[in-house]
């Protein structure tokens, strides 16, 4: 007995944006998780975040109209999140 454990207790968005983030970061650079990295990318990836609490404010609100708002704004974002996700594999800054 005696030991500690960490629970988190999160929304389905907070769910997939903390799993995509730490897959993001395994995958193209450790520094991401403690803010380093890419200054686009980081840039880029503050804007998400923005947009997924954005989602989830329409969705307790239920306005859909905000909700189909923000969901395009994401996809958007995710758009150019994977241009610089390409350049940085390939070795371009």
């Amino acid at each position: 007995m005696g030991k500690l454990i960490e629970v988190q207790i999160r929304t389905f968005l907070q769910h997939a944006w903390a799993q995509f983030s730490e897959k993001l970061s395994d995958e193209v650079d450790s520094a991401i998780k403690y803010g380093g990295g890419n200054k686009e990318l980081i840039s880029l990836l503050a804007m998400l975040s923005d947009a997924t609490m954005d989602v989830e404010i329409a969705i307790k609100a239920k306005d859909a109209n905000r909700m189909a708002i923000e969901l395009q704004r994401s996809a958007g974002l995710f758009g150019r999140l994977q241009e610089i996700i390409h350049r940085l594999r390939e070795g371009k800054r």
